[in-house]
């Protein structure tokens, strides 16, 4: 589904894990095709591979997209 979004930047920040516990993470931002909004996800860096992001992404662009058209 990447023919759906562009990721744009990707980061270090943090994240609340389980129990409010701060936790290392990655920001990746994105925009969605063709409306062009921009999104991001945050992904814990224990859980950062290509296919949670991917899974992420195509999540939350289709969500953009799909309020982006009502």
């Amino acid at each position: 589904m990447a023919d759906a979004y562009e990721v744009t930047n990707q980061r270090p920040t943090t994240t609340a894990g389980p129990g409010g516990v701060v936790v290392p993470a990655i920001e990746v931002t994105f925009t969605t095709k063709p409306s062009g909004v921009e999104g991001s996800v945050r992904i814990p860096q224990a859980g950062y591979t290509v296919d949670a992001v991917r899974q992420a992404i195509e999540h939350q662009a289709g969500v953009l997209e799909a309020v982006q058209n009502l």
